[in-house]
């Protein structure tokens, strides 16, 4: 049997040599002292290595925090260029919309105008030509709604993942209706 590996005889040496040192009811007392010391010594060591474990936890856990912060201050800063570009796109489908919207209208008013001029006798060459442009005024609304379209989808998804700091897309669309409408009108006069 080894205790704090001193083996059996030395054990029984060390006994035999406090028997002789000191007397029964001395060694009872440095036996009792020195078990006072020892537990002693072992409450202080707890508490050592408790303070320490917890000093480690608290410097893990301020590590954790510092990185968080990290990871969000990336994230914020994703999120603001996210915002950017939404707000650039929606800018320029604006601005091409409206273009699109006076460059029909432009052509809508010229085009009545031009019919108002003319004497009522339209040749087949002259209603082929309208027809024609009509045709052209079509796609051009259609491809200024799918660019509408376009920007929607773009929208709702900054508003889904991001945030709803762009402005709607209606008034864009709302420029357009009317647009739509003006060249039929126009055109039905003939």
């Amino acid at each position: 049997m080894d205790f704090l590996n001193i083996g059996g005889g030395e054990l029984l040496v060390i006994v035999l040599l406090a028997l002789i040192l000191f007397r029964p009811e001395d060694i009872y007392k440095a036996m009792r002292t020195l078990g006072r010391y020892t537990r002693s010594a072992r409450r202080m060591w707890n508490e050592f290595s408790t303070n320490i474990k917890q000093e480690m936890d608290t410097r893990e856990v301020e590590a954790a925090a510092a990185e968080t912060k990290a990871l969000l201050k990336s994230a914020e800063e994703a999120v603001a260029t996210l915002k950017t570009s939404v707000n650039d796109v929606t800018k320029t489908l604006e601005g091409d919309v409206a273009a699109a919207g006076k460059s029909l209208k432009s052509q809508a008013t010229e085009s009545a105008a031009a019919l108002k001029a003319e004497p009522v006798s339209v040749t087949a060459a002259e209603l082929s030509g309208a027809t024609a442009a009509l045709k052209e005024g079509e796609d051009a609304i259609d491809t200024v709604e799918d660019t509408i379209g376009s920007a929607a989808d773009v929208v709702n998804f900054e508003r889904s993942g991001v945030g709803s700091e762009v402005n709607n897309l209606d008034s864009a669309a709302e420029v357009a209706d009317p647009l739509q409408d003006e060249p039929m009108d126009e055109v039905s006069v003939l």
